[in-house]
């Protein structure tokens, strides 16, 4: 039977039952614990943000490159800025003043960078940094 308007709950003045808070924090998962998994996945978004700006960098001064062939035959991406050598997967990329010096020692440990795929490695690294950003 519900109780009267302005009836007074029988339980006033006795022990208090909190068995329905109780209930509901142990169910749910503590704010803190939330924010803190927000802000670990936040890191990890940013971080794989700043590969893809990195990569996409990277993508576009190839494009943008001049396609080569250098003296030992070997194709090269000629860089329209002034960028010190690199690889990217099967691309090498060089400046104009780098390209035009034939140094044979630069082009061979550019051409191992490839060889060895190199850039799969600077991938596999950059998603450990990811996962451990902090």
């Amino acid at each position: 039977m519900p109780a009267a308007a302005g009836a007074v709950p029988s339980n006033i003045g006795g022990p208090l039952d909190f068995s329905a808070v109780e209930s509901v924090e142990a169910s749910g998962t503590p704010w803190w614990q939330i924010a803190i998994i927000a802000a670990y996945l936040t890191g990890v978004l940013v971080v794989i943000a700043k590969v893809t700006v990195s990569i996409a960098g990277v993508v576009r001064i190839i494009r943008n490159g001049e396609f080569e062939t250098a003296f030992d035959g070997t194709h090269v991406v000629v860089a329209d800025i002034q960028t010190s050598p690199f690889s990217w997967m099967s691309h090498i990329v060089m400046s104009h003043e780098d390209f035009e010096s034939k140094n044979l020692s630069l082009l061979r440990h550019e051409k191992a960078h490839v060889a060895l795929r190199h850039s799969y490695d600077v991938m596999f690294v950059d998603l450990v940094l990811a996962i451990q950003w902090f």
